[in-house]
């Protein structure tokens, strides 16, 4: 272990020889030295791998030059020694798994889930994160039933837990039982989740047409497809039993069915339940969505319909899956409330900074409300859906058939 802990000292020492660097070798070297201490040796070989790379190179000196605390989730030896070899193998993906594990900020404060902490990790790869404003992923955890803290691993039914706390510099280490994936595209989201299926299903099997921008044409394509695509989404995905028993009931009114699934979709935006707080967003149908909690657990409102929130934050590269236990049934649908608060969200996120705390939690004022309501909606207008209502879909910089 001590040569592998050599090998990487000296890999950091022929990268430091670049006049374009600008880590700080003798932070890393005690970085590496105090991973090792820790037994945490197979990290530390990794870290010598991802150094190989223009994007961790950056990474590690963001870390070296200390501007930011930072929060490490360090898998431990086991944990890489389980790990499927495409996640480990290949430089360039180790990197974004390694970027994955280091979040901003300290936290000392933790959670009881349903409660969770969001932070804001490094991996920033456009390939695997396309969230609004070009902001980097995020990831969950929260002290479970068993009372350790688990982060929520979104592509598997095991949540690493933490087994030990040590501290270097401006980062505080966490040593976890698993290496975390980064959440993947929504559509494996949708097949990796059992709950989710009835909605997946509904989603890969209704069409809806799409302004082309490439022959000016209106396209149908699937709501999977749509969803698939939007930068920044937030999506209310009810149970595979609330769809089964309430979806059939109007699955015929293909104009009030779209309608609803509308109000289930906040659009351009990112939003999770640490933001839930007696707040209100508007659904991509451009109608309000009301989120409170009581000692029984976290609730939405549309229209007449409240729906409890089962299982918070489900991770997507593209945004956040929310699992609610019954299907809203608002078919109100307002184009104007809809335009207006996309708009209001497509400028704050080109503004926004990365966050150096808790996602989401509340710093004062009226909860970062846009206006009063919360961002943001999609850019659904005028043209018709199955020859009967107003809609389409302009999501700035997202066209499907472009």
């Amino acid at each position: 272990m001590i040569l592998v802990l050599s090998a990487v000292i000296l890999t950091f020492t022929a990268t430091l020889a670049d006049a374009q660097n600008n880590q700080n070798s003798t932070y890393l070297s005690g970085l590496l030295q105090t991973l090792n201490n820790a037994g945490l040796t197979c990290l530390a070989s990794a870290v010598g791998s991802v150094n190989s790379t223009s994007t961790g190179n950056q990474l590690l000196a963001n870390l070296s030059n200390q501007k930011n605390n930072y929060t490490v989730f360090a898998p431990n030896n086991d944990a890489f020694s389980n790990a499927p070899s495409s996640a480990t193998q290949d430089p360039n993906v180790l990197t974004d798994v390694v970027a994955y594990h280091v979040v901003f900020g300290h936290f000392p404060n933790v959670t009881d889930y349903p409660n969770t902490t969001i932070g804001r990790t490094s991996l920033e790869d456009s390939s695997v994160v396309m969230l609004e404003g070009n902001k980097s992923q995020v990831v969950a955890w929260a002290r479970r039933e068993d009372g350790q803290v688990h982060v929520l691993n979104q592509n598997r039914t095991n949540n690493p837990h933490i087994s030990q706390q040590i501290s270097y510099q401006n980062l505080n280490i966490y040593v976890i039982d698993g290496i975390l994936d980064y959440p993947a595209d929504i559509n494996r989201t949708f097949q990796s989740n059992s709950d989710l299926t009835g909605f997946a299903n509904l989603a890969d099997n209704t069409d809806v047409p799409i302004w082309s921008t490439g022959d000016h044409t209106n396209k149908n394509t699937t709501v999977a497809e749509v969803l698939y695509g939007i930068r920044g989404l937030t999506l209310l995905v009810p149970s595979s039993q609330a769809s089964i028993q309430e979806i059939p009931q109007i699955s015929s009114n293909h104009t009030q069915l779209w309608a609803i699934l509308r109000n289930h979709i906040i659009n351009g935006t990112t939003v999770y339940s640490p933001s839930f707080v007696n707040s209100t967003h508007v659904s991509a149908a451009g109608q309000n969505l009301h989120f409170s909690s009581n000692s029984t657990g976290k609730f939405v409102t549309s229209g007449n319909t409240t729906a409890r929130i089962v299982q918070p934050d489900v991770l997507t590269k593209n945004g956040v899956l929310h699992i609610i236990d019954r299907v809203l049934l608002n078919s109100e649908v307002n184009e104007n409330a809809a335009d207006h608060a996309y708009s209001s969200a497509t400028e704050l996120a080109g503004h926004s900074s990365t966050e150096t705390g808790p996602v989401g939690v509340p710093t004062g004022g009226s909860n970062g409300s846009i206006g009063g309501v919360n961002g943001a909606v999609g850019n659904w207008k005028g043209l018709s859906v199955f020859g009967v209502t107003a809609l389409s879909i302009a999501l700035g910089f997202f066209f499907l058939f472009g």
